[in-house]
């Protein structure tokens, strides 16, 4: 018969002992039995030392296994955030960047000189306009367009010329235009009036250059006759909004 594989009861000694050899341990003398009958008669379950690891509380194993859970957990709330995002509408790259509708002022004409205006006149009144439109706006500035008052109509043909030139882009000259509406061309035109936009925006740079443009025209078809300016201030109108 093969011998017997013991382990001490006392001492946990694990030896072998020929088949009928008496059952004591050879080093302290103790009875010995088989291990698998001492697990069988403490009903405790033969186990692998790697699952006594993995349910050993406070062991790697569990701490892993929560990560992973938590990792999990973690990655079906932004799949879910995701999935409920792509439902929203925004605008396309190209609604957002589709421009405001405006005026090249550029290619308009300049309004031409009153007949009778020579050309001293006519160089005085347009650098009084460069005076009036160069910032700050101050009494210098007040100045010469109390001179191009003084000049009545044949002073707005260089007024217009300077309008359409504003870099309205900046604050300054969107200022500046506001004053050359109200205290220059209203005066000179029968109080007409076409609204400003006293901002930068792309939107209000739209609105303005327009006012300038129905300016341009209104002269085109009014020139020196009161009677017609009189006529455009009762219809006149801020322009539609920029699209």
């Amino acid at each position: 018969m093969p011998p017997r594989q013991l382990t001490c009861t006392a001492c946990a000694h694990t030896f072998s002992l020929p088949a009928g050899a008496p059952a004591s341990c050879p080093k302290c003398g103790a009875p010995a039995r088989s291990a698998a009958g001492a697990r069988a008669r403490s009903g405790e379950p033969a186990r692998s030392s790697r699952s006594r690891t993995a349910a050993r509380p406070g062991s790697g194993g569990r701490k892993t296994t929560g990560l992973f859970l938590a990792g999990g957990g973690a990655l079906l709330l932004v799949a879910a955030f995701l999935f409920l995002r792509g439902g929203e509408e925004g605008p396309s790259p190209a609604q957002a960047a589709e421009p405001v509708a405006g005026v090249d002022l550029a290619a308009l004409p300049d309004p031409p000189r009153l007949e009778g205006t020579t050309d001293e006149e006519w160089q005085a009144m347009n650098e009084l306009v460069a005076r009036y439109v160069t910032p700050p706006f101050g009494d210098e500035s007040q100045k010469a367009g109390d001179r191009l008052m003084v000049r009545g109509k044949r002073a707005v043909p260089a007024i217009l010329a300077g309008f359409k030139r504003l870099d309205l882009t900046k604050r300054e000259n969107a200022e500046i235009g506001w004053k050359m509406q109200t205290l220059l061309l209203q005066g000179l035109c029968g109080d007409v009036n076409f609204g400003w936009h006293r901002d930068t925006r792309p939107e209000d740079v739209a609105f303005n250059q327009r006012v300038i443009q129905r300016w341009l025209e209104a002269w085109a078809k009014a020139g020196e006759d009161d009677a017609a300016w009189a006529e455009i201030r009762a219809t006149a109108s801020a322009p539609a909004p920029a699209k």
